[in-house]
């Protein structure tokens, strides 16, 4: 399957894009891909919230949860952001609040917010991360296979997916009800 799937990107490229691609490069291609999906196999995630979940659930064991929340004050001065970890038991491993100067629309507030919570988990040593929210906008561009935007926004996203991918941990982010958040 894979192998199809780089012929016929292959041909696509040469369709609309007028581009040959090479038989050594369509085979390279392949096995990265395959080598991919393998990898991905064995991994295993962390059971998913259930549907419609309102109350706080801890995370599996050894993992840790941290959820994420932000906030732009109504005068407009500031927004303000809170992160807190916890482990499988619901214990309260660390706590950090910050404030940034100047008011932020509420998805580039809780994108600073996650960008904040992940600068954070480099030097804690932890292997497992969950990152929760309740903004379904941030999540669905972290999560985003391709993600393209030229604004604050996407600043702040791609950034954060830098950050996710230096780190020395596995990173889930899921989207939670603002009170299971």
């Amino acid at each position: 399957m894979c192998l199809c799937w780089q012929v016929w990107t292959a041909r696509n490229d040469l369709i609309w894009n007028h581009r040959v691609t090479a038989p050594l490069s369509i085979w390279t291609r392949t096995l990265r891909s395959y080598h991919d999906w393998l990898r991905a196999q064995e991994e295993e995630a962390p059971p998913r919230p259930p549907e419609g979940t309102t109350i706080w659930q801890p995370p599996a064991l050894a993992w840790v949860k941290i959820n994420v929340d932000a906030v732009t004050v109504v005068d407009g001065s500031s927004t303000g952001y809170g992160c807190i970890a916890r482990d499988s038991s619901g214990l309260v491993l660390r706590v950090r609040i910050g404030r940034l100067e100047g008011a932020f629309r509420p998805k580039i507030a809780e994108a600073l917010a996650i960008k904040e919570a992940l600068s954070w988990i480099e030097c804690t040593g932890w292997s497992r991360v969950i990152v929760e929210s309740d903004c379904l906008l941030v999540i669905q561009a972290l999560l985003a296979r391709h993600f393209a935007d030229a604004t604050a926004f996407g600043d702040v996203i791609s950034h954060s997916r830098v950050l996710v991918s230096q780190l020395d941990c596995e990173v889930v982010f899921y989207h939670v009800r603002r009170y299971a958040n």
